[in-house]
């Protein structure tokens, strides 16, 4: 069982940047002689622990991911919205990039362990054109965001505060609400 999150900033800022570093590790330490092993996953991590970063600094969703993960290679905001809206929701719901297409040019999102340097434009013939995404670099990237904000708060305690809404539960719905009352009166503590 979870405790309730923090409500001291560094405790919360603290306690996430363990969350996301323990459930990536065991991706990063294995041997990536595969290409695919892993990546939608770590990557997904890396994606969500931005935003989830972003959140806490009560920042716009894709701040982290923009300034951090994208705009270092030249990728300016806009562009770093197409990324996220193409890689997020792409691996979260069907676990699988989409593509993006920008006027009359399209291209997918590739996610890999190194095969190809990070952001590099891939042509190969028979495939789509991709945009290549390394894991390794978009993990190192938002440990350099962690690092950079933690040297802020190191220096600016007072600068940084919980958001209000940060561990606002969720409302359930309506109809939900005898199911729930129910399953938690038959499972009383003993």
């Amino acid at each position: 069982m979870t405790a309730a999150p923090p409500r001291d900033f560094r405790a919360a800022f603290e306690q996430l940047r363990a969350f996301i570093a323990n459930d990536i590790r065991p991706f990063m330490e294995q041997e990536h002689g595969h290409e695919t092993f892993g990546n939608y996953t770590a990557v997904l991590i890396v994606v969500v622990g931005a935003e989830a970063l972003s959140r806490l600094l009560s920042q716009p969703t894709l701040y982290i991911f923009s300034e951090f993960l994208m705009r270092p290679y030249g990728i300016d905001r806009y562009m770093a919205e197409d990324v996220a809206d193409a890689l997020r929701p792409g691996l979260a719901h069907v676990f699988e990039t989409k593509g993006i297409r920008a006027g009359k040019l399209e291209f997918e999102l590739a996610v890999g362990w190194g095969k190809y340097r990070h952001m590099t434009v891939v042509r190969e013939p028979g495939a789509p054109d991709c945009l290549y995404l390394d894991v390794r670099t978009m993990w190192a990237d938002l440990q350099r965001a962690f690092a950079s904000i933690g040297d802020r708060l190191d220096k600016e305690p007072q600068a940084f505060s919980i958001p209000k809404d940060y561990d606002v539960p969720e409302h359930s719905r309506t109809e939900s609400i005898p199911g729930w009352k129910k399953l938690f009166t038959s499972n009383k503590r003993d």
